[in-house]
């Protein structure tokens, strides 16, 4: 008897095949209909017609039904790989069309739905239309979905994901192996691949930080001069989010905020280059805009100034220190600048 079971009457099933049934269409179907109720019943409701009401109160139940749709029926996470049910572990593409004596053939068109199977195999340009012809047509047994888990635990995954199941064909089908050979490819490329599509889903699945409301950068001045000739260290964070790495919390961070926010209101950094002065400087712009232990620099931005780029502007005697002495002055007047200056010996030697 087998030991991974799939049981059709879930709900999780039932979903993911109306999910298949509506397609990619329905949503932005309902939307527009909502919409063309809802201005229809603004219209009529201004020259004062009541069955207006009743179009703006069936656009609210479209509306909701499209949050159903969105929240509980398209997206439907998969359950972590430690247990046995099919209809859970599965990725949702899957179990639309799933059952239980399933073929590797027929599983092949299901993964294909899915993005993750679709970017890997354009990858390594393995072609589809041909590894269909060589899977196997007999049901597929339990050894094929415990050799699938390993590969989930080998990309450090805790899901089984349509790309998870594309690398497990390849692995446990020999017929398979040629194709590989023919690309110059080995699975622990693929296994590669894995991972790198869960960093992808890491990203797109992790908290969007907050750096501050609209009225954070209000309060700020005009800074012309230190958009052109500055590089801000804090947008470049801000528009970046997750995908911009920046060091952890560390007792230098600490000091150089406390630094920063004492009397003098300035610190130097030295050392060779590559020690990490500049990941120090953006984990000060990471900290400062989120406002949560910056103290009196909260929301405080961090822009760069680079003398060569100064030094590529210099025409005449004395227009270097005419620029700098107005990127002061717009840094202290704008009152939310901290400016950190790259190679600061060659301002002042």
């Amino acid at each position: 008897m087998s030991q991974y079971i799939f049981n059709r009457a879930t709900p999780r099933v039932a979903k993911a095949r109306l999910a298949r049934r509506l397609g990619s269409w329905a949503v932005p179907l309902v939307i527009g209909g909502a919409t063309l109720l809802l201005v229809a019943g603004l219209a009529l409701v201004l020259i004062r017609i009541q069955f207006g009401y009743s179009l703006a109160g069936l656009s609210l139940l479209l509306w909701s039904i499209v949050l159903w749709l969105r929240r509980d029926v398209l997206e439907l996470p998969a359950q972590p790989a430690t247990s046995k049910s099919l209809d859970q572990i599965l990725p949702s593409s899957v179990v639309a069309g799933f059952h239980e004596s399933i073929t590797p053939q027929q599983l092949w068109p299901l993964l294909l739905r899915d993005w993750r199977a679709g970017f890997l195999l354009s990858r390594y340009s393995i072609p589809t239309t041909i590894i269909e012809s060589l899977l196997g047509s007999d049901p597929i047994p339990d050894t094929f979905w415990d050799e699938a888990v390993k590969a989930s635990q080998a990309a450090k995954q805790d899901r089984l994901s349509a790309a998870t199941l594309v690398v497990t064909l390849f692995a446990t089908t020999p017929a398979l192996a040629s194709v590989l050979t023919k690309l110059t490819l080995d699975q622990a490329e693929l296994t590669e691949s894995l991972r790198w599509i869960g960093r992808v889903e890491a990203y797109q699945m992790a908290e969007k930080p907050v750096y501050g409301g609209l009225a954070r950068d209000w309060a700020a001045g005009f800074t012309p001069l230190l958009q052109q000739f500055g590089q801000n260290l804090s947008q470049q964070i801000e528009q970046a989010g997750p995908r911009y790495g920046v060091q952890e919390r560390t007792n230098q961070l600490d000091a150089l905020i406390t630094g920063l926010s004492s009397g003098t209101g300035s610190v130097i950094l030295v050392g060779e280059a590559g020690i990490g002065k500049s990941a120090l400087l953006s984990g000060l712009a990471d900290r400062l805009l989120r406002g949560d232990d910056g103290g009196a620099l909260a929301h405080h931005q961090v822009v760069a100034l680079h003398a060569s780029i100064l030094l590529s502007t210099v025409q005449q005697p004395g227009d270097l220190e005419r620029v700098v002495l107005q990127l002061f002055s717009e840094a202290s007047r704008a009152g939310n600048i901290v400016l950190a200056l790259d190679e600061a010996q060659l301002f002042f030697g």
